[in-house]
C-alpha cells in the first residue's frame, strides 16, 4: 500500500473521541513526529531540534509545552536517560495504543513516515497539519457503486491494481458533510480551513479533482517529485 514502505498506525478513536480536536496546534505536530520516530518497542529519543524542525516549530519552549501537554493528555509519557558523555536527553513512551491485533487493522489509519521526513509536515501551516489527518480518517479508497467510472474513482475492474500501489484516497463532499465539519474535527477555526487547504495543496498532500465537486485526493505519503527530491536533500 503506497509508496515509501513505512509508517506509524494511529488509532481512529483519537478522532472520534475527540481528543484530535482538543489539542493545540502545536501538540498535534509534534505528537505525529514524535511517533514517526517510535520503535517496535513504543519509544522514541529524537531531540527537542528535531521535532521542532520536523513539527515546523520555531523554539525548543514551543517543543517543550507541547509534550507536556501530550502528557497531560496521557498520549505520551516522558523520561530522562543520561548518553555516553553524561548529558540528559529525553526519551519518549507511546502511550497510543497501537495494537492493531486487538483491535483490527481497520481501527487504524497507516500515517506514512515520508510524510515527516519529506519536510511536507513542517511546510504545512499549523492549520494544515491539524486538518490533514481528519482528511486521512475522512477519506475512502474508492466511490461507491452508484457512481460513473472517471473522474478519479477507481472501476472495480481496476481496483486490485490500484489497492497494490495506491497513492491516493478520495475526500468527497458526502464524506466530510461541510468544511464548517472539517473545521470541528480538526479542531480550528472555520475561516482557517481554506488557506489550510491551499497549504496542503501547495506542499502536494492533497490534489484537485475538478471533475467532482468538493472531492480532493488525499495524498498517502510524499508522492510528488518535489517532496521527494526535497526528502533526499535532506537526509537527517
Amino acid at each position: 500500500m503506497a509508496p515509501n514502505g513505512q509508517y506509524f498506525l494511529l488509532p481512529l478513536w483519537i478522532f472520534e473521541d475527540r481528543t484530535w480536536t482538543v489539542l493545540s496546534l502545536p501538540a498535534k505536530a509534534v505528537l505525529m513526529t514524535i511517533f514517526r520516530h517510535v520503535n517496535r518497542e513504543g519509544l522514541a529519543w529524537p531531540s527537542q531540534e528535531t521535532l521542532g524542525l520536523k513539527a515546523g516549530l520555531k523554539s525548543r519552549l514551543a517543543v517543550r509545552r507541547a509534550t507536556n501537554e501530550l502528557v497531560a493528555y496521557d498520549l505520551i509519557a516522558i523520561s530522562k536517560k543520561r548518553n555516553p558523555r553524561g548529558g540528559p536527553f529525553n526519551v519518549y513512551h507511546r502511550k497510543l495504543t497501537a495494537d492493531f491485533t486487538a483491535h483490527g487493522t481497520d481501527r487504524f489509519l497507516p500515517f506514512f513516515y515520508s510524510v515527516i521526513d519529506s519536510g511536507m509536515w513542517s511546510r504545512c501551516t499549523p492549520v494544515g497539519r491539524a486538518l490533514y489527518p481528519v482528511l486521512r480518517w475522512k477519506a475512502k479508497i474508492y466511490g461507491d457503486g452508484d457512481t460513473d467510472y472517471g473522474g478519479g474513482w477507481v472501476h472495480e475492474d481496476d481496483l486490485e491494481e490500484h489497492l497494490q500501489n495506491r497513492r491516493w484516497d478520495i475526500c468527497r463532499r458526502v464524506n466530510y458533510e461541510s468544511l464548517t465539519r472539517l473545521a470541528q474535527w480538526a479542531g480550528v477555526d472555520r475561516r482557517s480551513v481554506g488557506g489550510a487547504l491551499q497549504s496542503l495543496h501547495e506542499v502536494g498532500l492533497i490534489g484537485d479533482m475538478p471533475e467532482v465537486k468538493g472531492a480532493y485526493r488525499v495524498m498517502l505519503g510524499a508522492c510528488n517529485e518535489h517532496s521527494l527530491n526535497y526528502a533526499n536533500a535532506h537526509v537527517m
